[in-house]
């Protein structure tokens, strides 16, 4: 068995028979029913369906029925988003501390500065806890209903930063070159049809050198709001290498992909080094790149402060108890999205959910203890069912009619019913295939990243 397409081959399955078993498999080693707690896959080797697969909570979303804002909030924070999907590769150590990602698997070995392994599992994958996490149920200002995003990622997540550590400073400090260069040169590339078939490309290559002095993760980013897009980059198409002290990394250059990393990829950790990013690439724009630098101390800190805010909760499958203790003008951080449809009483009475960071889940307190429930209630789907039942009784009721020959429609009323019957049925298709088979067609051709 097999089903559908992806990567950048349209012949590579998404859900094989031994991709299956391979997942089950790994769900024995990563149990964890709290279902607040996420896992992530940040180097991609593994389906955005795999959290199904492994029965764990993760960023990843594969339904294709995600709506914009749904994506939105996570993007935001440096996640990727494709098409209709949702990845939880991108993103930075701050921001999967936000959202309670507690764990990851990797076939790579991670950061060891982010990421503690804790075991050896099924078909080559490291288990890793991550090193830093924040409690479930943070308590945010007001003001974190209004931060803007500004097409800068670093940014957004410094607003957030100061609002929990309560100070001016930022967390993460763009790093300016102490000297670069751009250069024209002639490369080779291989085709993408043929990966024995190699050709002379005109390329560029940027050397960038950077002084790193306090202990920090480095995220690289090739885009400051120069013409740098999606459509312009395909896979493999652009090559980062990281030089320490004069020294060359000799391992595998990083192909830098541009879609499901969100633009960002972690470098590791630096201090006091002389750090040099050589850059290859088609085309010239990368004469811009942008490097921020995460201080662990400051990270390590802000986890630190909130160790001994224990919030207890339990979940249900459409449900959520949390017992708080609060202050009023404070909201009690969800890391779940609201879509409007979640029901919540404080101590007994009815509270409006409120919508931060984008649309995750904020509920206001007041002073003292907080009992909340929250439960969910989809409205739309009791609407179109109600609907659909009522269409359902109609048509009965007219084919009754009709076989009793009490009820003869119109000539005029049969041709429009079968107009809108032949409009609806091609509406489906489009949705169901033409969309995605254009997406597909797309990303097959330029590449998914």
């Amino acid at each position: 068995m097999a089903i559908g397409a992806a990567k950048n081959n349209p012949n590579y399955p998404t859900l094989t028979e031994d991709y299956i078993v391979e997942c089950r498999n790994i769900s024995k080693s990563v149990k964890n029913n709290d279902s607040f707690k996420r896992i992530i896959n940040p180097t991609e080797e593994m389906e955005l369906n795999y959290s199904v697969l492994i029965n764990r909570t993760s960023i990843s979303d594969w339904t294709h029925i995600v709506s914009s804002d749904f994506r939105s909030m996570f993007y935001h924070l440096g996640y990727g988003m494709g098409f209709t999907d949702i990845s939880d590769e991108g993103g930075t150590a701050f921001s999967n501390a936000l959202l309670n990602v507690v764990d990851a698997i990797s076939k790579n070995e991670l950061n060891e500065d982010l990421y503690i392994k804790k075991s050896d599992i099924e078909s080559g994958y490291n288990y890793y806890k991550c090193s830093f996490t924040l409690p479930f149920g943070l308590m945010l200002s007001v003001d974190s209903q209004e931060i803007p995003f500004n097409n800068n990622f670093f940014d957004y997540q410094n607003s957030i930063y100061k609002l929990l550590k309560k100070n001016g400073r930022d967390l993460f400090v763009r790093e300016v070159p102490d000297n670069s260069s751009v250069e024209k040169f002639v490369g080779k590339k291989t085709s993408l049809y043929d990966k024995n078939f190699e050709f002379d490309k005109e390329m560029y290559r940027g050397i960038f050198n950077y002084k790193v002095e306090e202990k920090s993760v480095l995220y690289f980013y090739l885009d400051d709001g120069s013409d740098i897009s999606q459509s312009k980059m395909v896979v493999d198409d652009c090559e980062l290498r990281i030089i320490k002290n004069g020294e060359e990394d000799l391992s595998e250059p990083i192909k830098y992909r541009l879609s499901y990393n969100n633009n960002i990829i972690e470098l590791g950790t630096f201090e006091n080094e002389d750090v040099t990013i050589e850059l290859n690439s088609t085309h010239p724009e990368i004469d811009k790149p942008v490097v921020y630098a995460m201080s662990l101390e400051k990270l390590d800190n802000l986890c630190k402060n909130y160790k001994s805010c224990v919030t207890e909760y339990s979940t249900g499958k459409k449900s959520m108890s949390i017992k708080a203790t609060g202050e009023e003008g404070r909201y009690l951080f969800v890391p779940v999205y609201n879509n409007g449809s979640w029901v919540c009483t404080v101590n007994g009475e009815k509270t409006d959910v409120k919508s931060v960071l984008g649309s995750f889940m904020a509920i206001p307190l007041k002073d003292g203890e907080n009992n909340i429930y929250i439960n969910y209630v989809p409205k739309t789907f009791y609407i179109t069912l109600a609907f659909s039942a009522l269409s359902l009784a109609a048509f009965i009721v007219i084919m009754i009619l009709i076989k009793k020959k009490q009820f003869k429609a119109p000539e005029k009323l049969k041709g429009l019913f079968l107009w809108a019957l032949t409009g609806l049925f091609a509406a489906f298709v489009t949705i169901a295939y033409i969309i995605p088979l254009i997406a597909q067609v797309y990303y097959a051709i330029v590449g998914r990243g």
